[in-house]
């Protein structure tokens, strides 16, 4: 489709590989735009240099017209005052900033910024290059306060538990005034959960769900293993904490199924295995896997499990699972907000004794398999066509 539009996207991290779910949540989304025929200019505020350089490597990369990337750190400034310290370490330095007048536009039909965390960048960058936007979205990925609310909820030690009240705080204070901020055209959020947290006093604000492809062939029950996939960051607390809730659930269904296996895999450059307690000789842990490998974990797994500690957010690795036409073992915080409620096991609904007789069943029988998988393919289905039908009305 032929489109002269442009669009500025501001990310908080190199949006590429998708391997986590803001990532995969942004990176689908330029996808879509190249696809419409938008003109695509990315600006990503990163940390990690192997994964700018993993991006730039990829076939990926050649698909936005303009990348520039800006490596955020740490700056003493006023800002930390009334801001959330997680929004203060990505505004843009002065002497990072003359790259963006030399490659951005002076004004494009659209700026998106994914997060509330990138509005002082953008603002930053928007303010030296003088830049006109036609619209200016900001894409609501969290909830953040409450994000940060739990965190300290879960948090023991003193100072990083008053940390986390004082970012709630900011960000509850900040996010409130985006919403009748007149320079911001809509706040979009991923769901109608975290879109009732603001009330009310959000006159525009947009539900766009996460825009994922469903999978077009028929999930072949014949060449897959008895496996059990877990996928995440493991380099999050929490997600580790998630880990071992799933495998403390598990344990007993792994003990007595031993050709059976549960294999987690994510990111962890730490050089720890935060793991090495476990003893079940069925459990495998893959850190730092390509991408190639992590889609045939994928095609060969039987069931996807999504567990989270935090409530906060749609957890996109649950809508990834459901992409893949998998069979989905969620806890009630992975699941909650996705529309994927009615179709997933939830250890927080159902019984455990149901749930293991589930898991029974789809391992050795092809009808069990291909009903779960149906169930979860066709729910998924019309989240896709919502968001297909929400992402052309607000990038006409």
């Amino acid at each position: 489709m032929k489109n002269s539009k442009s669009v500025l996207v501001i990310s908080p991290d190199v949006p590429f590989p998708d391997n986590y779910g803001g990532a995969l949540d942004i990176w689908k989304r330029v996808v879509y735009l190249k696809s419409m025929g938008f003109v695509v200019h990315l600006v990503s505020l990163y940390r990690d240099d192997s994964r700018l350089r993993e991006f730039e490597a990829s076939e990926q990369f050649k698909l936005v017209d303009v990348h520039v990337a800006v490596k955020y750190r740490p700056q003493l400034s006023f800002k930390m005052i009334w801001y959330p310290v997680a929004m203060t370490i990505r505004s843009i330095a002065l002497s990072d900033l003359e790259v963006f007048k030399r490659q951005l536009l002076a004004r494009y039909d659209y700026a998106l910024v994914e997060n509330s965390k990138n509005m002082l960048a953008f603002n930053d960058i928007k303010n030296y290059v003088g830049m006109q936007c036609g619209k200016v979205y900001i894409r609501m990925q969290n909830c953040e306060w409450e994000y940060y609310d739990y965190m300290a909820s879960a948090e023991t030690k003193l100072w990083k538990k008053l940390f986390f009240i004082t970012e709630s705080i900011k960000f509850k204070l900040f996010e409130k005034k985006l919403a009748t901020d007149e320079a911001v055209d809509g706040l979009l959020f991923i769901s109608e959960r975290d879109m009732k947290f603001y009330g009310t006093r959000v006159q525009k604000s947009v539900v766009l769900p996460v825009f994922l492809s469903a999978t077009e062939k028929e999930v072949n029950f014949a060449t897959r293993k008895n496996l059990l996939l877990f996928i995440g960051n493991l380099e999050l607390s929490d997600n580790v904490a998630a880990v071992e809730k799933l495998y403390a659930y598990l344990k007993e269904w792994l003990a007595l199924h031993p050709d059976c296996k549960l294999l987690i895999a994510g990111k962890n450059k730490s050089g720890v295995n935060p793991f090495s307690a476990f003893d079940a000789k069925n459990v495998e842990v893959l850190f730092n896997i390509p991408h190639e490998q992590k889609e045939q974990l994928i095609e060969d797994a039987k069931v996807f499990c999504s567990f989270s500690m935090n409530p906060a957010g749609v957890k996109l690795k649950t809508l990834e699972g459901a992409s893949a036409g998998l069979p989905i073992l969620a806890n009630n915080n992975a699941c909650d907000g996705s529309g994927l409620e009615s179709v997933v096991m939830n250890i927080d609904k159902q019984s455990k004794e149901v749930i293991y007789n589930h898991l029974d069943q789809m391992m050795g029988d092809m009808a069990t398999f291909k009903k779960m998988s149906l169930d979860v393919t066709s729910a998924y289905r019309q989240l896709t066509n919502d968001a297909a039908n929400a992402h052309t009305e607000i990038f006409p």
